[in-house]
C-alpha cells in the first residue's frame, strides 16, 4: 500500500507540564520528560516546511500555555509554515485576555477547543483539580467576544466534555451551556488513558458503547498512523496519541528528520501491522481501547 510522504498532522508536546491534575488524563504519571529545546522545536518545523503540512498541534496531554515560549512557536510556524493551521486544546485557565489577543492576531492559528468536561461548578472543580470553574467560564467568554470583535470566526472553536460517573449528569446541561455559542460540542466516552476502571476499559462491549460516537474507536476507522505524527518533549516519535508514556518508540527527531522517521522502515513496518488489524505492539498491548 502507498502511504502519504509527508504527514498532514503533526502533534508536537513542547512541554509536558500541565497546571491541571484532570481525573480523565495521566499527564501527572509523566516522568523524566523536560520541555523540548527550543533549538528542537526549531528543528521539527523547519523539516516541515514547504511540505504541505496542514495541521500543527504544539501539545500532547499538557497545557499548551503552560509553555511561556508558546508564542515563539505560533512566531516560527507563522514565518516557516503559512500554510498550516495552527489547533490547540485548552484547559482555558491561562487563556487571559492579553493571551487571547496575542492568538487571535496570528493568521494561520485555526482552531482551539475548550477542554472543560463540566457545565457546573462543583462538577468542574472536582474533574479538574487545580483549575476555578469561575475563572476558565470567563475566559471562555472572553476568548468567543474576542473572536467576534476581531472577525475571526474562521478559528473554530469546541467545547468538549469527556464522561465520567462524576459528570455525566452534566453533558445535556453542557449542551445547552454551549449551543449557538462555539462551533461545534463534543461529548465523548471516556478512553481509558487514565485507568478509570470498568466505565471507560472493561468490556469490550463497553468500551464500543462510551466510545461510539467518536470516530477515533477504534484505531481501524481513525488510522492516524497513516496521516499524523506524535512527537513527546524528549523528540521521540511515537505511534499514537494514546501512547502517552511512549512504549512503542517509532524513531527520534534529534537523529533523524521528520521525513525520515515518517518514511522510515519501522514506520511502515507498524503501519503494515495495524492496516492488517495486528495489534501486538507494546502502545497496543497497553492502550485502554485496543488491550485485553
Amino acid at each position: 500500500m502507498a502511504y502519504l510522504p509527508f504527514p498532514r498532522m503533526l502533534q508536537l508536546e513542547t512541554t509536558p507540564r500541565c497546571n491541571a491534575t484532570c481525573v480523565i488524563c495521566p499527564n501527572d504519571q509523566i516522568q523524566g520528560r523536560e520541555e523540548m529545546s527550543m533549538e528542537m522545536i526549531e528543528k521539527v518545523i523547519h523539516d516541515c516546511e514547504g511540505r504541505g503540512l496542514n495541521e500543527l498541534h504544539p501539545f500532547f496531554t499538557n497545557e499548551p500555555l503552560m509553555d511561556t515560549r508558546l508564542f515563539q512557536v505560533f512566531d516560527l510556524a507563522q514565518e516557516y509554515l503559512p500554510e498550516t493551521g495552527v489547533h490547540l486544546y485548552s484547559n482555558m485557565s491561562l487563556m487571559t485576555e492579553r493571551n487571547a489577543y496575542k492568538m487571535l492576531e496570528y493568521s494561520n492559528f485555526k482552531f482551539i477547543a475548550f477542554s472543560l468536561d463540566g457545565a457546573t461548578k462543583d462538577v468542574f472543580e472536582k474533574m479538574r483539580p487545580g483549575l476555578a470553574w469561575d475563572k476558565v467560564r470567563s475566559n471562555c467568554d472572553r476568548f468567543l467576544e474576542l473572536r467576534s470583535e476581531l472577525g475571526r470566526k474562521d478559528v473554530h472553536v469546541k467545547a468538549v466534555l469527556t464522561l465520567t460517573p462524576e459528570n455525566e449528569a452534566d453533558s445535556q446541561p453542557f449542551i445547552n451551556m454551549w449551543a449557538d455559542r462555539v462551533d461545534e460540542i463534543m461529548v465523548m466516552g471516556c478512553d481509558g488513558r487514565n485507568a478509570l476502571g470498568d466505565y471507560a476499559a472493561g468490556e469490550r462491549e463497553g468500551k464500543a458503547g462510551w466510545y461510539a460516537q467518536d470516530p477515533r474507536w477504534p484505531c481501524r476507522q481513525h488510522r492516524c498512523h497513516q496521516h499524523s505524527m506524535y512527537v513527546l518533549s524528549n523528540s521521540n516519535v511515537v505511534l499514537c496519541c494514546k501512547d502517552i508514556m511512549g512504549h512503542t518508540i517509532v524513531g527520534n527527531l534529534e537523529r533523524e528528520s521528520v521525513e525520515e522517521v515518517w518514511t522510515g522502515d519501522t514506520m511502515n513496518r507498524l503501519r503494515l501491522k495495524l492496516d492488517n488489524g495486528i495489534y501486538d505492539e507494546e502502545a497496543c498491548r497497553r492502550c485502554p481501547l485496543m488491550g485485553p
